[in-house]
């Protein structure tokens, strides 16, 4: 009989194929016993083609950035957040395929070019001190709930993720702060707030931030009388 080779699928469908696979492959199985659907090989060699997250702050963080908003239609204001998770202290060996060379990763200062695989051993004791212990710094994005499109369900988008060391200060956060920061306003993405959890180091960086802006000033008045007005401080970088 006639195979399904060379069969050719809406970019729509492909991707309710791939959402599909990647929630449930048992599930997707059973769906191309009645649909004419793409295999889980060809999906995972698409997936091979994509280009993979970048492990440093650059352009290709922000691209992407815009990209998925262009994605959902979203023209509108974001708000930047970051926080931290723990992380295993472990080396990998991972093969760029751009690049065409071998590259370990889990140190401080990013992917360390490894120009002989068999002299793995030497680069790993060479980085243990610059090894990444405890932390993960992570930047993303929120849209803003509106009426018109419902954007405050989607997801937020990860604009960068970097493995930092636990000692890391807030002069050394606020520069990967400002980097992403800048990169997002030079592609037009509009940020118009900042949050982040309630560490020290974490709380530091905002308020060296605001050091750094044109500081403004709004007072809400207390209606009771002698109460004391509610005064917001807010930057304009």
């Amino acid at each position: 009989g006639v195979g399904m080779q060379n069969f050719t699928y809406t970019a729509a469908w492909e991707e309710f194929c791939h959402l599909t696979c990647v929630h449930s492959p048992k599930a997707y199985e059973s769906l191309r016993e009645y649909f004419p659907a793409p295999s889980q090989r060809n999906l995972r060699k698409k997936e091979a083609r994509q280009p993979p997250f970048p492990m440093t702050i650059c352009s290709c963080s922000f691209y992407l950035a815009e990209k998925h908003l262009k994605a959902l239609d979203y023209t509108g204001p974001v708000g930047l957040s970051t926080d931290d998770t723990k992380l295993f202290a472990m080396f990998q060996l991972y093969y760029n395929l751009e690049k065409k060379a071998h590259y370990l990763i889990g140190a401080t200062d990013g992917p360390i070019l490894v120009a002989n695989p068999e002299n793995v051993r030497e680069a790993i004791e060479e980085a243990q001190h610059r090894k990444a212990e405890k932390v993960n710094n992570l930047f993303a994005l929120k849209t803003a709930n509106t009426n018109k499109d419902s954007l405050g369900l989607v997801a937020p988008i990860i604009v960068a993720a970097l493995p930092i060391s636990d000692s890391m200060d807030a002069p050394a956060l606020l520069d990967l702060h400002i980097k992403v920061l800048n990169g997002l306003i030079d592609r037009g993405i509009q940020v118009v707030s900042y949050a982040c959890n309630g560490t020290e180091v974490e709380r530091a960086v905002q308020r060296m931030f605001l050091d750094k802006t044109s500081k403004c000033k709004y007072r809400i008045k207390d209606p009771r009388d002698g109460g004391k007005d509610l005064v917001i401080v807010y930057g304009i970088y």
